[in-house]
């Protein structure tokens, strides 16, 4: 009986927790920056670059996806990638799907009095890869119209140099009249270039952390953004900012949003994923800004149903049991 217990205490919570890394990017396994979109490895991806005018561009070297904007009086620049070639659905207690991109940031959030802004993004595409990149979204003669991510559906975290910062939703975008509807990060921020047909609806704040961050000179960061169902009925939201290269330096910036797993509600934009966004709004005056990203993984963390940690108890129990039964008979 001992062993059995040990055995079962050894047992379940392996059964009942386990970490898959469903993505992996250092740029260095065939990644492509504003090439033809394929569909992802589990080591690389199609990245296509976006922005709200002519003055970005965007490059992919080994260890290095840059996107950036010469001196321009506000701009907003942002990559968008599908990241697994089947969609991953949270579905337990438990279940969470974890982003963290390592970066450097020069500019992106200079200006307390500023709408400046990071944003973090993860997303059900529906099976459509973004339009290659790079493309304006304002006008008609940049991004499409329709297609591509205009129906991208998910949530995004939203850190900005003033006390704005949230976490909204991303509903898919009715038929636009500029290619913003292919902007999956910045809800409400232009008239022309970023996406509000409809805009994102803020969800619930359970808890805010800090209320602003400012990034000006050069920077190292972690992204760390993390989609969980912390209920039966949550679907709770964490986007966290550390200093360095991943999270073992110091917490920057932080928010914890919730909302209820209830098709139709605003705030419910689903538990599958298979995309993600990430970019900045430089709005402070004639700056230049980029984001040098080194890596993105993503992080599956998932837990079993009840019945299956019962069957594998239930199997335990049982082969003690049998060969208890065994040993009496021998006896």
């Amino acid at each position: 009986m001992k062993l059995y217990s040990i055995l079962l205490c050894l047992t379940l919570p392996v059964a009942s927790m386990a970490q898959t890394t469903v993505f992996s990017d250092n740029f260095n396994s065939g990644s492509t920056v504003d090439a033809v979109p394929v569909a992802p490895t589990p080591t690389s991806a199609s990245y296509e670059a976006f922005g709200s005018s002519a003055s970005g561009a965007a490059s992919l070297t080994v260890g290095d996806l840059r996107i950036n904007s010469t001196t321009a009086a506000a701009y907003f620049g942002e990559i968008e990638a599908v990241f697994a070639s089947s969609p991953i659905t949270l579905t337990n207690t438990g279940d969470s799907l974890n982003l963290r991109i390592v970066f450097t940031g020069s500019n992106i959030l200079s200006g307390t009095a500023s709408n400046s802004s990071l944003c973090v993004g993860l997303f059900n595409s529906g099976g459509s890869l973004p339009a290659q990149g790079y493309k304006v979204t304002s006008g008609t003669t940049g991004a499409p119209v329709t297609g591509f991510a205009q129906n991208w559906v998910g949530y995004i975290g939203q850190a900005f140099a003033n006390s704005n910062s949230r976490v909204i939703t991303r509903p898919p975008q009715t038929t636009g009249s500029t290619g913003q509807t292919q902007d999956v990060l910045f809800s409400g921020a232009s008239g022309s270039t970023s996406f509000n047909s409809p805009t994102g609806t803020t969800m619930s704040l359970a808890s805010s952390g800090s209320t602003n961050l400012a990034l000006a000179a050069p920077t190292l960061l972690t992204v760390d953004y993390t989609a969980s169902i912390s209920g039966s009925s949550t679907l709770a939201l964490d986007y966290i900012i550390y200093s360095g290269s991943g999270i073992s330096g110091t917490q920057l910036f932080s928010r914890h949003a919730e909302t209820t797993l209830v098709t139709g509600t605003n705030t419910y934009q689903g538990t599958t994923f298979d995309s993600l966004g990430l970019g900045w709004r430089q709005n402070n005056g004639s700056l230049s800004s980029s984001l040098d990203i080194n890596s993105v993984a993503v992080t599956l963390t998932s837990v079993p149903e009840p019945t299956t940690v019962a069957m594998m108890a239930g199997g335990i129990g049982l082969f003690f049991g049998i060969e208890r039964l065994v040993k009496r008979r021998r006896g």
